[in-house]
């Protein structure tokens, strides 16, 4: 499993692009917000420490735009579009799944029903760059400074954990929006 090959890369360093940039994303995202509302937020959608959209946006960008880095413009325009695209695929299905928001960008220009905008996609591909040719190289050191035996031993023990948290989190979340439901029911009932 762990030596798969996937679009020329190893499936065992790609898992480890994805987590770390996960807790990474759960670490901004989580920073960001509780200085902005002043007191601590988990803004991670899982429990743990992990924000898996900012995993899989890291993932398409190392695969799509590694071999490219050098090529600032495509990267700049390139990173911008995946993470666009990206944002608004999940706003739409988080949506779709749990009638509820989870951001909204309506009061920014040129923006797209609130899920996306102009702004932001520029930040996205500003990010881009950076994670390109800051992050990465630090990742690609963290990734090859772990014996590849421990990080295989230790991605059996994260995945299941990952996926209990999936697990669990839509549980709760259906059952707070049923909750939500009922209490909007009765308020009306009122």
């Amino acid at each position: 499993m762990w030596n798969a090959i996937i679009f020329g890369k190893e499936f065992y360093y790609i898992f480890y692009i994805f987590l770390l940039y996960s807790i990474f994303g759960w670490i901004y995202e989580s920073c960001l917000v509780s200085v902005q509302k002043r007191s601590l937020v988990n803004r991670g959608f899982l429990n743990g420490p992990i924000l898996p959209i900012y995993g899989c946006a890291a993932v398409l960008l190392y695969l799509i735009l590694w071999d490219h880095r050098y090529q600032y413009v495509l990267v700049f325009f390139g990173g911008a579009c995946v993470a666009t695209a990206l944002e608004y695929f999940t706003s739409w299905i988080m949506e779709l799944l749990f009638h509820a928001r989870w951001w909204d960008y309506s009061k920014y220009p040129l923006n797209l029903k609130g899920r996306v905008c102009l702004p932001v996609s520029l930040f996205w591909g500003l990010l881009a760059l950076f994670m390109l040719h800051v992050l990465q190289p630090g990742m690609n050191f963290i990734i090859e400074s772990i014996p590849k035996n421990i990080g295989e031993i230790c991605g059996y023990v994260i995945v299941p954990v990952i996926i209990a948290d999936i697990i669990v989190t839509s549980i709760n979340t259906v059952k707070l929006d049923q909750l939500l439901t009922k209490l909007h029911g009765l308020r009306q009932d009122m």
